[in-house]
């Protein structure tokens, strides 16, 4: 729904509020709501527009949330990690060993990635 029908569906509704509490008798609304007619029926109506506009809204931002928290401690582990990692000599998948896929939705070696860690030579 498109912010202009929102802003039209929230001023209706904030104009018939406002008659309901200009209105001398409580029981012309009561009655209106009863046989669901006249501006009690509008009111729904736009009452109905607003809530379905405030549920995609929150769809929306459901779908685009994303924790910065969690991805800065992410980018930061990669930062340590490199700067671990370069210190060291690392031969990885050393010569006669052979790879072996475990099936699965993902490419997992069995027995991990084979890798020889050493200390570089001065």
């Amino acid at each position: 729904m498109p912010m202009s029908e929102f802003a039209t569906a929230f001023d209706t509704a904030s104009r018939l509020l406002a008659m309901l509490g200009t209105t001398t008798t409580p029981l012309i609304w009561k009655l209106k709501r009863l046989l669901n007619v006249g501006s009690k029926r509008e009111l729904k109506r736009e009452i109905r527009m607003i809530n379905m506009l405030a549920e995609e809204v929150i769809q929306q931002r459901r779908k685009i949330t994303v924790c910065l928290g969690k991805e800065l401690a992410l980018m930061e582990m990669k930062t340590v990690i490199v700067s671990v990692v370069s210190k060291f000599d690392v031969e990885v998948f050393p010569s006669g060993w052979s790879l072996k896929f475990v099936p699965g939705l993902t490419a997992t070696i069995n027995g991990g990635l084979p890798a020889w860690v050493c200390r570089p030579k001065i």
